[in-house]
């Protein structure tokens, strides 16, 4: 009976997580409208798997550019930074200072620039072109 019992308690666990987990059809439909800058599509697609699985990362760091693309930065910062405490990704960290400079919050834009340089990002030319940033480029923390 105990077999039995805990057999299927297995079975229940795994069907869950199987429901729960997103599909590649729904990973693919997002990453499909992220690469079009189809950002409220993208950020509806993305937080749709961020509530499925709960430790990915890269869901919400998607999740949180879509929301800075489409306006809601202010939306995206608890976003990226959860994403930041599961997989503390220079990426992440580089969107956390996008939607900090977008409203104009230029020494918490300065400080996750600052980690993402850090991480590891080097990407001068995305720095150089990022919208986003802009506004940061008269400071002269920028140059430095």
């Amino acid at each position: 009976m105990k077999l039995v019992l805990i057999g299927s308690l297995i079975i229940q666990s795994i069907i869950a997580v199987a429901q729960s987990a997103a599909t590649s059809a729904e990973l693919k439909k997002a990453n499909d409208f992220f690469v079009a800058k189809d950002w409220n599509n993208a950020a509806k697609s993305y937080r749709s798997i961020a509530e499925k699985e709960l430790q990915n990362w890269n869901a919400r760091t998607r999740l949180g550019i879509a929301l800075v693309e489409s306006g809601k930065a202010k939306e995206a910062i608890p976003v990226l930074e959860e994403a930041v405490k599961l997989g503390n990704n220079f990426q992440t960290m580089f969107a956390l200072a996008d939607a900090h400079a977008t409203l104009g919050n230029a020494d918490q834009a300065f400080e996750w620039l600052n980690k993402s340089i850090s991480a590891g990002f080097n990407q001068l030319n995305t720095f150089e072109n990022d919208i986003h940033l802009a506004s940061l480029k008269k400071d002269k923390r920028y140059e430095g």
